[in-house]
C-alpha cells in the first residue's frame, strides 16, 4: 500500500475511533498498525520526508500533518513516546521563516505553505492543550 493511502486509511480509523470512543471498545489492531507505521517513518531529525515526491522531500508539509494525526490518537490505545513528539515540534521550530510560515526552505519550490502552516498550528495547539 502507498503512503498516501496509509495515511488515508489512518484517518479514517481515527475518524471511526473518534466517533465510537465513548461506545464499548473497536478492534484496534489497524488502528494500532496505522501509528506504529507512521512513527517509524519518523527520520531522526524529527520529520517526515516523501521518498517518492520531490516536492515533499523537505518534510515541511508531511510533518505538521502527521504528527497532527498521531496526536489524535488517545493514550489508552496507543501511548505516545514524549521524545518523538519533542522532535516532530522542534523539527517544525526549525524550518518556520521570519514570517512564520512553513515552506519556503528551498527558494525555488514551495512546499504547500498555506497547508504546511495551518497544520503546525493545530499540532503547536494541541501540544499546549494537552500538556495543560
Amino acid at each position: 500500500m502507498k503512503p498516501s493511502n496509509l495515511v488515508f486509511v489512518f484517518l479514517l480509523n481515527l475518524s471511526i475511533l473518534y466517533l465510537f470512543s465513548c461506545q464499548k471498545p473497536i478492534l484496534q489492531t489497524p488502528l494500532t498498525k496505522a501509528v506504529n507505521y507512521l512513527w517509524s517513518q519518523q527520520a531522526k531529525d524529527g520529520g517526515w520526508h516523501s521518498p517518492k515526491h520531490g516536492i515533499m522531500k523537505t518534510g515541511q508539509a508531511h510533518t505538521p500533518f502527521i504528527l497532527f494525526a498521531l496526536l489524535q490518537v488517545p493514550e489508552r490505545v496507543f501511548p505516545t513516546s514524549p521524545d518523538k513528539v519533542k522532535n516532530g515540534l522542534i523539527f517544525i521550530r526549525n524550518h518556520i521563516d521570519e514570517t512564520g510560515a512553513l515552506g519556503f526552505v528551498n527558494p525555488y519550490v514551495m512546499e504547500y505553505p498555506n497547508y504546511a502552516t495551518s497544520y503546525a498550528l493545530r499540532v503547536f495547539s494541541k501540544s499546549i492543550t494537552d500538556s495543560s
